[in-house]
C-alpha cells in the first residue's frame, strides 16, 4: 500500500508525492492523520526562508497533526498507554532519546536530535530519511520508538481537537523513567481554538 502526502520540493512548490506505508514493530506507530494545524514556520518553510538554516527541500510539511493511531506495536502501546484507535495529538520534536536532557524529560532542549538533522522534529525531516513519513500533510504519519510513555486520558470526543493541554496533564508516566522525545498528548478536555496562558 503507498500513502500520498504533499511534498515541499522547492520554495512555494508543492508536489503529491507517494511513499511505501512502512511496516510497524514493536516499538513505532503509525497515525491516521485526520487534520493539521497551520504553524508560522510552516509559511516560513513553504516560502523557503527556513532553507538558509539547514532545513531541506523534499519534506513533508505539517507538525501539528490530529489524528488516530492505525497501528501500534505491543511495546509502544504498553510503554505509552495508547492502543489502535486512540485519537490524540502529537508532540512536534523529536530529542535524541539519550542524552541527559531527553531523559529527564527536556527533551525540547536536546542538542543531539536526530543524527544529521537541523532541526530534528516533524515536519523537518527531509523525505531520504527512512520511512519518509515525518510530516502531517499526509495520510499517515510515521511515530518513531524514542518517545516517552504517555498519561492518557479519556479519548477526544468527535468535536474539534485541542492543542491546548492542561497543566494538569503531564507526558511522563510515574511507572516508567522517560527515554525520550516526540510525546503524544491526550488532551483531557477539548477546545476550539489554541489558547496560551
Amino acid at each position: 500500500m503507498s500513502v500520498k502526502a504533499m511534498v515541499l520540493v522547492e520554495a512555494q512548490r508543492l508536489e503529491m508525492g507517494e511513499f511505501p506505508l512502512p511496516a510497524i514493530g514493536a516499538e513505532d506507530a503509525l497515525l491516521r492523520v485526520e487534520a493539521c494545524g497551520l504553524f508560522g514556520s510552516d509559511v516560513e518553510q513553504y516560502d523557503g526562508a527556513l532553507a538558509a538554516i539547514g532545513i531541506p527541500f523534499s519534506s513533508i510539511l505539517g507538525h501539528e497533526p490530529v489524528g488516530t493511531i492505525e497501528k501500534i506495536g505491543a511495546e509502544a502501546s504498553r510503554r505509552w498507554d495508547v492502543s489502535e484507535g486512540d485519537r490524540g495529538v502529537v508532540e512536534p520534536l523529536l530529542g535524541c532519546g539519550y542524552c541527559r536532557a531527553c531523559l529527564t524529560g527536556n527533551y525540547r532542549t536536546c542538542s543531539s536530535g536526530r543524527e544529521g538533522l537541523r532541526v530534528a522534529g516533524y515536519g523537518f525531516i527531509p523525505t531520504s530519511v527512512s520511512p519518509a513519513l515525518w510530516g502531517a500533510y499526509a495520510e499517515y504519519m510515521y511515530l518513531p520508538p524514542s518517545r516517552p510513555s504517555i498519561n492518557q486520558s479519556r479519548p477526544v470526543s468527535s468535536g474539534p481537537p485541542t492543542s491546548q493541554i492542561p497543566r494538569s496533564v503531564t507526558p511522563w508516566s510515574s511507572s516508567a523513567p522517560a527515554s525520550a522525545a516526540s510525546v503524544l498528548w491526550w488532551p483531557r478536555t477539548r477546545r476550539a481554538h489554541t489558547e496560551f496562558s
